[in-house]
């Protein structure tokens, strides 16, 4: 089946390792540096893969022919930052140090900006990039040498159903996009921006547009609770444990 959607990474993993040969785990192994029975682990027992492990994991699936729908949802400054660290061009820690992060907690907060959790401000990206560039040569390399080397002599495609993919990647999309926008939202309020910061914000958002919607899905779960409190059996209403006669 054609690929028409990013997946997201648990996924994409399941779906190479249900293919489960030596020829697939050594690719695996050399990519990321893992014991050999770490595979088995990731695919029988459910154990997943942190810290610098996913992160090789990630860019290595990307480099076999998936769309992974996190790396989707990153800067291209950010996403090329976890590539250098994921090809071992740059270390995580290195890493930290060009996007400003001090040395005592810089690795933590790299790996949340790898992530996606956290969106530095544009003066650090603006950092990373020249950083990037100075590396693209040497990084554009490694990538289609490692493209080169995929599965199944072509891109794999895993085996989805396209409506549950799609709306997989839409609901993930909203998700992750609402996230920083709470951030976003905060600093708005702070004291670091003024009215005119924020009357700015207005006229370039539809900011009624997104309280109503945010409104919307707010009271459809005060109303499942409401329902759960209130049952309707028999011609009796039973609200909050005392059963009333309609």
């Amino acid at each position: 089946m054609a690929l028409t959607s990013p997946l997201p990474f648990e996924e994409c993993l399941r779906d190479f390792l249900s293919t489960d040969t030596p020829e697939r785990r050594n690719k695996v192994r050399a990519a990321i540096g893992i014991a050999a029975d770490t595979t088995g682990d990731w695919f029988l027992r459910g154990a997943k893969p942190r810290g610098i492990q996913r992160l090789r994991a990630l860019y290595f699936l990307e480099d076999m022919g998936y769309r992974v729908l996190e790396i989707g949802q990153l800067r291209p400054v950010v996403a090329d930052a976890g590539r250098l660290c994921a090809y071992g061009i740059s270390t995580v820690q290195g890493m930290a140090t060009v996007f400003g992060y001090t040395a005592e907690t810089g690795v933590e907060q790299m790996f949340e900006v790898l992530r996606g959790n956290v969106i530095p401000p544009e003066m650090r990206l603006d950092s990373a990039r020249v950083f990037v560039d100075s590396h693209r040569s040497r990084l554009d390399e490694e990538r289609a040498k490692r493209q080169r080397h995929r599965t199944d002599n072509g891109k794999i495609q895993p085996k989805t159903e396209e409506p549950n993919a799609n709306k997989a990647f839409i609901i993930g999309l909203s998700a992750s996009i609402a996230a920083p926008l709470l951030q976003l939202t905060d600093f708005l309020l702070s004291d670091e921006c003024s009215d005119a910061d924020r009357d700015a914000f207005r006229n370039s958002v539809d900011v009624f547009g997104l309280s109503t919607n945010f409104n919307r899905l707010c009271s459809e779960t005060m109303l499942r609770e409401m329902q759960d409190r209130i049952k309707v059996t028999s011609g009796k209403v039973t609200i909050a444990g005392k059963v009333k006669k309609r």
